[in-house]
């Protein structure tokens, strides 16, 4: 019975040390869950914070792409105005040159009826001056 009473308290002091090696296992995985608990916290509050900041983004960017098809509009419809308006002066150019030059014939006709009634009338004059009739006493 002497190996039986020592094997037990071997035994004993075995398992204790097993129950101390499991205690401390079981302690660093505490820790180590606890450790992993909080990153797993930071990278939840990290997720969310990104998540604002990407749907305050997309919301941007639609804002901003609104914007940018409203200036195209813009852009497109002042550019038609400026295509008439444009169109409209080069008529506008034409007209003046063609009244311009009609302005030149009427001057020129203008000029030349003043010459004819100016030869008109000096022939008439010439008529006059030569047909005069002589008295005697």
């Amino acid at each position: 019975m002497r190996r039986r009473v020592k094997r037990i308290p071997y035994k004993s002091e075995e398992l204790e040390a097993q129950i101390n090696g499991e205690i401390m296992s079981i302690t660093e995985l505490k820790k180590d869950l606890d450790a992993t608990r909080e990153f797993k916290s930071e990278l939840t509050r990290d997720i969310e914070e990104n998540k604002k900041r990407l749907s305050s983004v997309i919301e941007l960017q639609s804002e901003l792409s609104n914007k940018l098809q409203i200036s195209s509009t813009a852009k497109s419809r002042a550019e038609a105005r400026l295509e008439k308006a444009v169109t409209a002066r080069a008529d506008m150019v034409r007209e003046i040159e063609e009244l311009r030059r009609q302005k030149d014939v009427l001057q020129r006709r203008i000029e030349f009826c003043k010459e004819k009634d100016a030869i008109g009338m000096a022939s008439r004059l010439g008529d006059l001056t030569c047909s005069y009739k002589e008295f005697t006493i």
